[in-house]
This record gives C-alpha cells, sequence and structure tokens, in this order.
C-alpha cells in the first residue's frame, strides 16, 4: 500500500475524486480522515504510479499554492473581499508564467519542482507514508519564500491596475462632460505622435496649446500626458482614427480605454495612404 497524510478534507476529496475516475488502476483505495491509501492493480504499476504521482503533485504545486495565497491575503493583508483575492491570486500566476512582461519581478520554481519530483520518487519507491504537512514544512522553506514574493507583487500590481481603471474611469467622465471641438481626428502614431485634423493638415503644438483645457492639467497634473492625451481630451472629437505599428503599447491601450467605440485602429501603413481623404 502507498500512503499519503493529506493536509485538508478538501484536498482528500479531490484525491479520492480523481483516483475513483481512474480506478482501473488501483484495486483498494482507503480513506481514513486525512490518510489516503491506495493499492495498484498488478500489471498496471507503472501507470497507476505515475498517474497517482502526478496527481499529488498538482496538489502540492497548484491547489496547495492557491491555498496558501488565500490565507495569506486574507490573514496577513486584509483582502477580506472572495473577488478581490482571486484577481490578486490570478495576478501572481501570470507573473509566475511570465505572462506580465512589465512587472520586473522574475520567480522560477523549478529547484522547488524539482525536489518535489524527487521526494516523491523517494516515496512511492519505499512506500513510506509521506506527509504532505511535513514536507511544506521542512524542505519547502524556499518555495513558500517565492510564494510570498510573487503574491506581494502581485497585490502592488493589483492596487496599481485599480488606481488606473479609477483614472481612466474619471478621464472618461470628463470627456462625456466635454463639447466637442472637432468632429475627427487623425492620429498618426510611428516614434511619436502626429495629430492632424479632419481636412488632414497637421496640428502643431501651437494650434494644440490653444485648444487646451487648462483645467484638465490642474485637476490631473502628474498622469494627463500634455502632449497626447491633454490635446485629445480637451478637443473630444467624436471620432479618432488611430494608425498605429504598435497597438499594444501602453499610451495607446491608454487612449483606447478612455474613447472606447470613438477610437479606430488602423495599420501604420494605411496612413500612409491616406493623403488627406476621408478614412472610411
Amino acid at each position: 500500500m502507498i500512503t499519503l497524510c493529506l493536509q485538508d478534507a478538501e484536498e482528500v476529496r479531490y484525491l479520492l475524486e480523481q483516483l475513483k475516475n481512474h480506478g482501473h488502476f488501483y484495486q483498494q483505495v482507503i480513506s481514513e480522515r486525512l490518510n489516503v491509501s491506495v493499492a495498484v492493480k498488478e500489471g498496471r504499476e507503472r501507470e497507476g504510479i505515475e498517474f497517482l504521482k502526478g496527481q499529488v503533485k498538482k496538489i502540492i504545486l497548484e491547489k496547495n499554492r492557491i491555498a496558501y495565497w488565500t490565507r495569506v491575503l486574507a490573514r496577513d493583508f486584509f483582502f477580506l473581499d472572495p473577488l478581490e483575492r482571486r484577481q490578486i491570486i490570478e495576478m501572481a500566476e501570470m507573473i509566475l508564467k511570465g505572462k506580465r512582461k512589465d512587472v520586473p519581478v522574475k520567480v522560477a520554481l523549478s529547484e522547488e519542482e524539482k525536489l518535489i519530483e524527487e521526494t516523491l520518487d523517494e516515496w512511492l519507491a519505499n512506500r513510506q507514508p509521506l506527509s504532505l504537512k511535513a514536507l511544506a514544512a521542512f524542505r519547502l522553506k524556499d518555495y513558500f519564500k517565492k510564494l510570498d514574493l510573487l503574491i506581494e507583487t502581485a497585490i502592488d500590481e493589483y492596487k496599481l491596475e485599480q488606481e488606473y481603471q479609477s483614472f481612466i474611469q474619471c478621464l472618461r467622465e470628463y470627456l462625456n462632460g466635454r463639447t466637442p471641438k472637432m468632429e475627427k481626428i487623425y492620429l498618426s502614431h510611428d516614434e511619436g505622435f502626429r495629430l492632424f485634423d479632419g481636412e488632414g493638415r497637421e496640428l502643431k503644438r501651437s494650434d494644440l496649446q490653444k485648444l487646451l483645457d487648462r483645467k484638465l492639467l490642474v485637476n490631473f497634473p502628474v498622469y494627463v500626458d500634455s502632449m497626447i492625451l491633454a490635446p485629445l481630451l480637451s478637443i473630444a472629437p467624436e471620432r479618432i482614427l488611430l494608425f498605429t505599428a504598435d497597438p499594444e503599447q501602453g499610451i495607446v491601450q491608454t487612449i483606447k480605454s478612455i474613447f472606447e467605440e470613438k477610437l479606430t485602429v488602423y495599420p501604420l501603413s494605411a496612413f500612409l495612404l491616406l493623403k488627406g481623404k476621408d478614412f472610411t
């Protein structure tokens, strides 16, 4: 028999469900409180042991990680709203998987995953009972330190995201209260931004200064870019045709978020064909 001591009833429930779904591997599965014992069918040892190992590894590296972060967020950082906790954990997972290129913190868990792999191989080879609680306490201290760094970074990013969304909402409200000064603006984005009116005439800095709403810069002195965002918000055009080779750039995304359906994005190459003609 192979015996595993789990940490809570949810882990037991999950493992039993997975073993039941693959019952053709196992002769017997016994559950007593937090202990689960498994006997693998003769002739199915390789498949049965590999499947069991994979499920235990998933409990340690995925389910335990999420449960740990959930406890830390509530206990240490007082995030009591389940939705907030879920959003922060999703952010931490994205950082861990390298999906947030803008976040400088890089955390690799390869060494810890290798240690867990070796521990599970040893457990399955000698058939001695394995306690996940003891494994976490004595062999995975560095692993939990890395999890702490990830969740703290995710909290910072979450707060920045909340501030950004609040900023965007304020600018949307400002925009909704403005009377449009132009029907249409062409916005070319290459190395920098160039603005053109509906007739295709470029708006120079002196033109933009005349159109600028000074109250906007007073109310948002730090956050509003005076070269692009402030003129666009001040003009409050009914339509913006944006031509860019990099639609994922931060300032482009901000313009999209503020102007929403008023903005249409085209490839930069299309701007060369426009030549002041109406673009439809």
